[in-house]
Parts: structure tokens; sequence; C-alpha cells
């Protein structure tokens, strides 16, 4: 199951509490020989690209770094904890309970120290009394993931997205003659001259029912695109679907779209080569026999290394 939002605790290691010790001397003598404890393991965030949602951490509610080792006697100092290294897919946002952004993991390897170790405490050598560890920082955070991909492919079922995608890429997603829809949004690379990602987004499987099934869990994932790709039926009525679409779209504009370029895709173009969308600047493809694939991928390429360059400058 693709997770994209969790709520989750991180607890930095506490540190080792100090000894209390006593050694004993000649002519009943004593001296406190307690060392300090050592210090709690600290928790940092680290970007990887080998993961793709956070499913992993669906079952914990609590991330815990260790503890520092107490102190030992003989000013024996106690070991210190090793540090938590959490890894996240890229493209996750962590933000406090109060919706404060802390950090948006878009780079690989970027790294966060979020939570920091308590210090060992002190032993009783050259002191009176020893005292105990400090308890490490503690953070209330939710990751939010927002996929990373340079073309967003959207529409309703059994328009053919999954079926572009396995045509213009190495990985075959669930395609068949019979309708069905895609459960979680579908990442693929493409090479054309150059190399970018694709990404489908679960349809919009009910005109009436548009928001509980893609409303802002999956439509957030077109955040850092750069190009959105409306996929439309041509045996259907496209004005309609297309209109639809983009005033579903429209409802998250606001948050989650910038410079986003919108291309209506009209597919199945073989079955009905008359179909277009009068006065709209439009591509037509069929994914079946691959006419006007090539040209849509050229077009991909070039707005999306378009805006690489831009951003760049």
């Amino acid at each position: 199951m693709f997770v994209d939002l969790l709520n989750i605790s991180l607890i930095a290691g506490k540190g080792g509490d100090g000894s209390s010790s006593l050694k004993r001397l000649p002519k009943r003598k004593f001296l406190n020989d307690g060392g300090d404890g050592g210090k709690g393991g600290d928790i940092t965030l680290k970007a990887d690209n080998n993961i793709f949602d956070l499913s992993f951490l669906k079952i914990k509610h609590t991330f815990r770094s260790e503890n520092g080792f107490c102190g030992g006697s003989n000013n024996c100092t106690g070991k210190d904890a090793e540090d938590s290294v959490l890894k996240l897919p890229l493209g996750t946002r962590v933000v406090d309970k109060n919706k404060h952004l802390i950090v948006d993991l878009v780079n690989k390897d970027q790294e966060l120290l979020i939570c920091r170790g308590g210090i060992g405490g002190l032993g009783n050598f050259k002191r009176e009394e020893s005292t105990p560890g400090f308890p490490g920082e503690e953070r209330d955070v939710i990751f939010d993931l927002r996929l990373m991909a340079d073309v967003g492919v959207v529409g309703f079922t059994n328009t053919g997205k999954s079926s572009f995608l396995s045509k213009v890429s190495n990985v075959k997603d669930k395609v068949s003659e019979f309708p069905f829809f895609t459960k979680s949004p579908f990442l693929a690379s493409v090479k054309a001259s150059k190399v970018f990602t694709i990404m489908e987004l679960p349809a919009i499987i009910s005109k009436n029912q548009h928001k509980a099934i893609f409303g802002e869990r999956f439509i957030k994932h077109l955040l850092r695109t750069k190009l959105v790709l409306i996929f439309l039926d041509a045996t259907s009525d496209i004005d309609q679907d297309y209109k639809y679409i983009l005033s579903v779209l429209e409802e998250y504009k606001a948050e989650y779209f910038q410079d986003q370029f919108i291309l209506p895709v009209i597919n199945k173009i073989d079955l009905n080569p008359e179909a277009k969308l009068e006065g709209i600047f439009h591509k037509t493809i069929s994914s079946l026999n691959g006419q006007g694939v090539d040209e849509l991928l050229s077009f991909c390429e070039t707005k999306c290394y378009e805006q690489k360059k831009d951003d760049s400058c």
C-alpha cells in the first residue's frame, strides 16, 4: 500500500547517568571515582532516492535513537550512543504539528540533524553526588511526501495512461483491454534524447466523487512537475472531460501549481481520427500503435529541460 503521509514522534537518545562510585583507600578512607555518562544518540533525516514511499514506517509511531551508556567506577566515562539516520524518500516535506515547514528533502543525500541526543550525567569524581543524564530532544512531526517527477499524467479511467507509460518506458505496468484503475502514483524513467521522469496519478474515477478519489492526497504530487498531461479518450466527449478535469486542477492551483504547463493529450486517436479540441493547443496519440508518441515525448523533453535551464540561470 502506497503511503505518502505519516505522523511520527522522533525521540533522541537520553544521556547516560553519571556513576556514583566509591573507591576504598587505606586507613578506611574512600574516594569518589564515578565517571560521567555517555551522550545519547542524535537523529538525522537523510534523503534516499532508493526509497519510493513511507510504507516502511507505517507501523512505527515512534522512532528512537539509543541511550548513552552510564559512567563506571575508576572514573570511566560511559560510551556515547551511536547516532541514528532515518532515510526518507526524495521529495519528503517534514513539518511540525502546526504545519510549519522544517525541511524539504529534495536533493539526493540531503541531511538534517533534527533531534540532538542528551548530554551524559556527571559522575561523583571530584563531586559530592552524581547526576542523571539529560533527556534527548523530542519532536512530533509529519512526513508529507510529494514525489519528484518532471511530467505528471492525469485523467479518467481507461484513457490509456498506463498503456502510454508502458509504451515509452522499460517498466511494464498493468495493462489490459478491460477498464481498471491505478491505485497509487506510478513513476517511470523515459529516455528520448535525454532522460526525464513521468508520473501517472490514480484516475478520476467518478465525476461525482472526484474529491474523495483524486483529491489533495494525490494531486499534491503534481507540485514538483514541470508539465501536466491531461489524458482524454478520443471516443468520449473530450470537450466536457477536459473542462471537468481542468476545473478539478483549478481547485488546487493556488497551493500546488506554480508554472506548470498543462497539455491536453487525446489518446486512442486510432479509434476516432477526427477527435480534437477546438481553439486549444493539444497533442493526439495512440498508445496502441505508437502514433504521435515520439512527437509527444519530444515536446515533454523540450519543456522539462527548458525549465531546468531557466532554473539554473
